[in-house]
Order: C-alpha cells, then sequence, then structure tokens
C-alpha cells in the first residue's frame, strides 16, 4: 500500500471486527515521499512480466528455500537503466510449503522483513513499491525451511528515476470509485474474460490530468478462482495479473497503476467463461506532470 501520513508523520490502523477481538499487525516501510524535488519521480507504464519461473522467463529454476534469486529489471521492457526502484506486483504460485517472500534490492538469505505471506499451495499476490539493487536487479527470498520450492511472478507496472521527468505522487484521504455492489463506478458484477471500465480521473480528489494512481483492489464472492487484471487498457486475455483468489473469497491487494486514455481503469476478471465476481477500488492517492 502506498498511504498518506497524518498530523506529525503517522499512520493509523484499525482492525474491523467484531466487539472484544484482537490481532498483532506488522508494517514494514520500503520508501517514502516528500513535497520538493530532492527525490526521485513516476514513470507509469502498462504491466509486463518480468518473473515467471514457471516458464523460465527472468528466473530459469524455482525459488530454494533461503537462497536469495536475482533477475534483471533494467533494460527490459522499456525500462531505462537510470531506474532507481519500480512498483509492480509479486505472486507466489505452488510453494511447497507456508512462510513468505522477501522481495528487494539486494539478495538476502536471512531477511528481517518479509513481502508476502502465503499458505501452502496458495497463488496469492502483493503490490510492491521497492527499490533496485545495483546493476538494477532485484532479489528474492523464498523464506521456509530448508528443501521447499516455490514458482514466483513478478508484474511491474512503473518505474522512478532521481530526475523531474517522471510523475509527482500526491497522496489524499483514500476514496472508494468502484463498487460493483453498489452501482458505484460500474452498473454490474464483472463476466469472466470481459473487460470493464470505469472513470478515475476528475473524480473525487483525482485532477484531469493524473497519469496514474495507487489504492486497493478487492474482489468479493467471485463465483470461480482465478485472477483479476487491472490496468489502463481493456484486455480480453492479459499477460499480467494482480490479485489471485478462490472461489467466494473476499480478498484485497494494493496497487500502482496507469491510467488509460481519457482517466479510465480497467478490470478484467481472469476465469471460466460464465462466472462473475463483484469488485471494489478504493484510491490513495496519484501521480500528476
Amino acid at each position: 500500500m502506498t498511504l498518506a501520513l497524518g498530523s506529525g508523520g503517522t499512520l493509523s490502523a484499525t482492525y474491523m471486527s467484531a466487539a472484544g477481538n484482537t490481532t498483532d499487525l506488522v508494517f514494514d516501510v520500503t520508501g517514502y515521499y516528500t513535497p520538493d524535488t530532492t527525490g526521485a519521480t513516476y514513470h507509469p507504464m502498462a504491466a509486463a512480466r518480468l518473473v515467471d519461473s514457471r516458464k523460465g522467463t527472468g528466473l530459469s529454476t524455482r525459488l530454494s528455500a533461503n537462497k536469495p534469486a536475482t533477475f534483471q529489471v533494467t533494460g527490459r521492457f522499456g525500462i531505462p537503466t537510470t531506474a532507481t526502484a519500480v512498483t509492480g506486483n509479486v505472486t507466489v504460485v505452488n510453494a511447497t510449503f507456508s512462510w513468505a517472500i522477501y522481495l528487494g534490492p539486494d539478495p538476502n538469505p536471512k531477511p528481517t522483513t518479509s513481502t508476502l505471506n502465503f499458505l501452502k499451495g496458495e497463488a496469492k499476490a502483493n503490490g510492491v513499491t521497492v527499490a533496485l539493487g545495483s546493476g538494477g536487479t532485484l532479489s528474492a527470498t523464498y523464506i521456509s525451511y530448508s528443501g521447499n520450492t516455490t514458482d514466483l511472478v513478478f508484474d511491474v507496472t512503473g518505474y522512478f528515476t532521481n530526475d523531474l521527468t517522471g510523475a509527482r505522487y500526491v497522496p489524499i484521504t483514500p476514496v472508494r470509485l468502484l463498487d460493483t455492489r453498489y452501482h458505484n463506478g460500474l452498473s454490474t458484477r464483472l463476466s469472466a474474460n470481459t473487460p470493464a471500465t470505469f472513470q478515475v480521473a476528475g473524480r473525487d480528489a483525482i485532477p484531469s490530468n493524473a497519469t496514474a494512481v495507487t489504492g486497493n483492489v478487492t474482489v468479493v464472492y467471485p463465483t470461480d478462482s482465478w485472477a483479476i487484471y487491472l490496468g489502463p487498457d481493456p484486455l480480453t486475455s492479459p499477460g499480467s495479473s494482480t490479485l489471485n483468489f478462490l472461489a467466494g473469497d473476499v480478498k484485497a491487494n494494493g496497487v500502482t497503476v496507469a491510467l488509460g486514455s481519457g482517466g479510465t481503469l480497467s478490470a478484467t476478471y481472469i476465469s471460466y467463461s460464465g462466472n462473475t465476481t463483484d469488485l471494489i477500488f478504493d484510491a490513495t492517492g496519484y501521480y500528476e506532470p
């Protein structure tokens, strides 16, 4: 998630549940924004799959537990060698045991933070903003017991450069721009493999010149398992995914995503024909030139 800070540089968390329940919470920070020209600016792009170990893309084999695997980011899909960080989506697939994935700039066999937690056999994703390492690479570690393995997928959605050629970030109080249950943004549930486009720019606090947004996408009671794609263009058969889930899930993922022509986003429910799902999108900020 990318979120605005409150007064005094704070964040506040609320556990929404029945009275009397409790939970532990962990938060790992990967970067910050300042209202000046000292930092990097953002270049949104159509999602591109940089890693899919199932197909030998980016990494030739599955990840082995506690053994960092490094893959190239810059110089691929138009990402320049001057890029310092990227946004994207990391997905674990067919892990032989539960635990976590760490994704960061340096190879680390014993990381003290995690990017994605999961159960054995899950297909689970998490949105990331992550610094690149020396030579424009990222390194992933499967945190688990020795001998376990997993496949890994990484889709990039944009990159940062240390200059003023990109867009600047403007955080906002979260606003709900899509909720198909209440005909907000779209009038009906999503049908499998049928792209649905909704307006983002020009609504609530988001200006008409916004080029990308940050936020949270939530799938609600899909009739079958698979994935959601969220991106700038309407795609019937997208080559990347934003959120993976099982039938009947209520499941969310943080995103940073480029806006399409006219300031829109398009969502595709990737599943078998005849299935439907509700979808929610909450915006937490935007990028503007």
